[in-house]
Parts: C-alpha cells; sequence; structure tokens
C-alpha cells in the first residue's frame, strides 16, 4: 500500500489497479485513456500481459474496451469463446492466443464525459456478481479524474479532459503513418488506418511497430500490399 499523503496520481491508479486483480475474480487489469478523436494510451496495466491486450484492441479497431468507451457502459464478456465473443471476431481469436477468456470493461467517467476504461481480464471463463460489479464500478468512478490529475493535474470543465487527451496521448507514429498511406494510396484516413490495422493483424505486430516501419520508409505501402 502507497502512503496516501506523499502518492502520487499514478501511484493510487497503480493501487487500484492491484486491488482490482485483488478483490475480484480475474487475473489482470488495465486502464487506458482515449478521445473522441482516436487518440489512445495505456496508463497502467498490471502485467505486460495486459499492457498487450490494450495494445490488441487499438491494433484491431476493436475491443469490449473500445464499446465501453464508445457507449460509456461496462460491457461485460463472461466468456469469448462463446456467442458474446462474436461481437469482436479478430480479438476474441487473438484473445484465444493470450489464453484469455473472460474481459469486462469500466468506463472512466469525468463529469459528464468517458476518458477512457478500466479492463479486467480472466484466463477463465467467469462472472462478476452484484457486489464485484459494484467494486468495479467504483474503482472506475475513482480512477477517472487521478487519470486526468496524472495527465496535467486537476480539470475543472469535461471539455478541458478531451483536450488533455488529445494532447498527451497522440500516437504520432500512427497517426504519421496512416497520413503517409493517405497520401500515396490516394484513399481517406479512416481507410489508410484499416490498411494499417489489417497489415498489422495478419503479420501478427503491434500498430505501432508496423507505423514505425512506415515512417521510417522501411515498409512501403501499395494496392498490392497484404
Amino acid at each position: 500500500m502507497v502512503d496516501a499523503v506523499s502518492a502520487t496520481p499514478l501511484d493510487l491508479i497503480r493501487q487500484l489497479c492491484a486491488i482490482s486483480v485483488d478483490a475480484l475474480p480475474v487475473d489482470d487489469a488495465a486502464l487506458a485513456v482515449m478521445s473522441r478523436e482516436g487518440h489512445w494510451g495505456v496508463v497502467h496495466a498490471t502485467s505486460a500481459g495486459a499492457n498487450t491486450l490494450e495494445d490488441l484492441g487499438f491494433t484491431l479497431g476493436e475491443s469490449p474496451s473500445i464499446d465501453a468507451f464508445a457507449t460509456h457502459e461496462p460491457v461485460l464478456v463472461s466468456d469469448l469463446e462463446g456467442q458474446d465473443g462474436e461481437r469482436w471476431p479478430m480479438y476474441a481469436r487473438a484473445l484465444s492466443g493470450q489464453q484469455f477468456r473472460a474481459v469486462f470493461a469500466f468506463p472512466l467517467n469525468v463529469a459528464t464525459k468517458t476518458v477512457g476504461t478500466l479492463t479486467l481480464y480472466a484466463r477463465l471463463p467467469t462472472w462478476l456478481d452484484e457486489a464485484q460489479l459494484a467494486t468495479s464500478a467504483s474503482v472506475a468512478q475513482s480512477a477517472g479524474p487521478l487519470v486526468l490529475d496524472h495527465l496535467d493535474g486537476p480539470v475543472s470543465r469535461a471539455r478541458d479532459a478531451e483536450e488533455r487527451l488529445d494532447r498527451k496521448f497522440v500516437r504520432a507514429e500512427v497517426y504519421q503513418a496512416s497520413g503517409m498511406i493517405m497520401a500515396r494510396l490516394n484513399v481517406s484516413i479512416d481507410e489508410a488506418m484499416m490498411r494499417l490495422r489489417a497489415y498489422a493483424y495478419a503479420h501478427n505486430e503491434s500498430i505501432n511497430d508496423v507505423a514505425r516501419r512506415v515512417v521510417t520508409r522501411d515498409l512501403m505501402f501499395d494496392d498490392t500490399i497484404e
């Protein structure tokens, strides 16, 4: 446990994630921030594996975390290999390879905005009962303001939160690479991002690694690349 007096916001975020793993039937937790502009970043994960899982959702463009952010509601999946997993087919297949079966994503709400997610991962199919759901929601509620304090100090307006996320968590190489693909292939920015993600998935690479190769011109996209 950290000293609450001297603890930084990141210390408290780490403690909240650890509490989640200790108190709930899950194996890992990750806390990520997102913005409506598509900017994203992991603030803390309880393991390298959890960090990889969060990165995987960004690479594929689909995950319970992304849906929780978009809908402002928890997304609870007791078994990705069951019917629920059909909502995220690529993500479910990828997580199966990582030996995770259950995912529970909770939105981080600050004022009237959702600024990210707390996502819990379990290796075996499981469910959260009413008390466990309440614990998870309480952790997420506490984490939202801490995330923004960690980024730049307290915020007073919901718009401040969005502006801060866009400023702090722009994945520069990903968006630079998308722009280069857009210009080279004369496609929309959405199409360029889709191609970047598709390549990363097909070649079992992270979108960050692929983007870096595009930016350094080690990888050149054309109409025939797969």
